[in-house]
C-alpha cells in the first residue's frame, strides 16, 4: 500500500492509503489535489462541481472542464468524494460534492474484523468504550483551555455538518487520529514491553526504544 496526502487536505493525517495502480494515478494527477482542497475549504455543505472548476481556475487558469470533471467522477467511484442533490433559492436542481472522510492509513483484513468483534465486541463495550469517552472530553477540554491548540479542535458550525451523514466529518478523522496516537504511546511503553515477552512474542533482548 502506498501513501498520499498533501498538506492542506486534511488536518490531522499526512498519508492516505491507495491500494491499486488506479487509484494511485488519480492522486499523482496534480489537479486532484487542487480538487481536495477545494472541497475540504467548501465544509459539510459541499460545493458544485461548477462552482469547484471556478476555485481551481483561480489558481490553474488553463485547466479545461472536462479534466476537472473527470477527476470529480474519478474521486466518487472511489469513494473519497460524495455527493447529493440540492434546490437553490429559485428551484433549480443539482448535485453538491463533498470530501469524504479519511480514516487514516490502515486498512484492516475484513475476515479478522470480524473475529475480533465476535470475539471482543461485550469487553470492547463494558470496559473500553467508557474509557475512550473519558479520553475524548479529556482531550477536547485540554486543546480547548490552552488557545495555541485551539485551532487543532474541529469545526463546531452547523455548516461543517456533512448533507448526507449530517456529522462534521474532520471530527471523525480527528477522533481516528487521536485513538492512534493513544495506540502509538501504548507501543512505546514498558508494559507493552512486557507483554510482548511474557507472550512470548518478543525475545529478551528486545526493547521499545529499538523497534
Amino acid at each position: 500500500m502506498n501513501e498520499f496526502l498533501k498538506e492542506g487536505t486534511n488536518a490531522y493525517y499526512t498519508h492516505m492509503g491507495v491500494e491499486s495502480v488506479h487509484e494511485a494515478s488519480v492522486l499523482a494527477n496534480e489537479y486532484t489535489w487542487e480538487i481536495l482542497e477545494v472541497l475540504r475549504n467548501a465544509g459539510g455543505q459541499g460545493i458544485t462541481p461548477k462552482k469547484i472548476l471556478e476555485k481551481v481556475r483561480e489558481k490553474k487558469k488553463n485547466v479545461s472542464s472536462s479534466k476537472i470533471y473527470a477527476l470529480l467522477k474519478k474521486l466518487y467511484e472511489n469513494h473519497w468524494v460524495d455527493k447529493g442533490d440540492y434546490v437553490n433559492k429559485i428551484g433549480d436542481t443539482g448535485h453538491k460534492h463533498i470530501l469524504n472522510e479519511i480514516a487514516g492509513d490502515i486498512l484492516v483484513n475484513d475476515d479478522f474484523t470480524k473475529v475480533i468483534k465476535e470475539k471482543m465486541q461485550k469487553y470492547i463495550e463494558k470496559h473500553l468504550i467508557p474509557y475512550f469517552l473519558e479520553y475524548s472530553k479529556e482531550v477536547i477540554k485540554n486543546l480547548n483551555d490552552d488557545p495555541k491548540t485551539r485551532k487543532w479542535l474541529p469545526d463546531r458550525k452547523k455548516e461543517s455538518y456533512c448533507f448526507n451523514c449530517h456529522s462534521n466529518h474532520e471530527a471523525l478523522e480527528f477522533f481516528d487520529c487521536i485513538f492512534s496516537i493513544a495506540s502509538s504511546l501504548f507501543q512505546e511503553s514498558d508494559v507493552f514491553e512486557i507483554m510482548m515477552k511474557k507472550e512470548r512474542f518478543a525475545s529478551e533482548k528486545y526493547t521499545v526504544k529499538s523497534s
